[in-house]
């Protein structure tokens, strides 16, 4: 958003629930209406009321932010593996944990280890160079392609367009409790790791 005399920043911070679009008619769950001057609405909607809006001068002053670990696509592999160095917890959580690397979620965190065929309680100590190296490979083709799809919409998440995304058929555990894991035909596990619901197939995953 520009000012006459400075930029400022409309910055919308989703969490689990928010979603923005563009549109002529009040949505559902529109928390926040910005009515542009072609007679369209720019909606702030969000079902569980958890995200915010805020309005800044410099969106890198925001403490959210100054406390991001780097994104995925922003790293070399030699540099994901320094990321390892001293770590000792769980795998899976530590791959959600923003301050360590930014913009993986729940979904995506649990099918990159099981990509990699690495269990989602597995520590950290315990992973090789090659274990790593499969798990940055994991997640970068898993983005690229989520990313090509328009997300997963799994809950409420939308386009701006209003239309969902297209990358949830090809989630390989995610939601798939009990149902034959598609490498052995074991069946999906669900356990709460890290305080998420987490899926993944005892069998493939160690």
């Amino acid at each position: 958003m520009i000012n006459s005399k400075e930029k400022s920043f409309i910055i919308f911070h989703l969490r689990i629930s928010g979603w923005v679009m563009l549109s002529r008619d009040i949505e559902k769950f529109s928390r926040v209406i910005f009515r542009l001057s072609d007679g369209t609405m720019l909606e702030f909607c969000d079902q569980r009321a958890l995200g915010e809006i805020r309005l800044v001068n410099d969106w890198r002053d925001l403490p959210v932010i100054k406390k991001m670990g780097p994104e995925i696509f922003d790293l070399k592999k030699e540099e994901f593996i320094e990321l390892f160095k001293e770590k000792k917890t769980k795998i899976k959580p530590l791959l959600m944990d923003q301050s360590f690397l930014a913009g993986i979620g729940n979904a995506y965190a649990q099918e990159a280890v099981f990509c990699a065929g690495i269990h989602p309680e597995r520590g950290t100590d315990s992973l090789s160079k090659k274990d790593i190296n499969k798990i940055y490979d994991c997640l970068t083709a898993i983005l690229k392609e989520a990313i090509k799809k328009k997300g997963s919409s799994l809950d409420t998440y939308r386009q701006i367009n209003g239309t969902p995304g297209n990358y949830a058929p090809l989630l390989k555990v995610y939601g798939r409790k009990d149902k034959p894991c598609f490498r052995c035909g074991y069946s999906i596990e669900k356990k709460v790791i890290g305080g998420r619901g987490t899926y993944f197939c005892p069998h493939c995953q160690k």
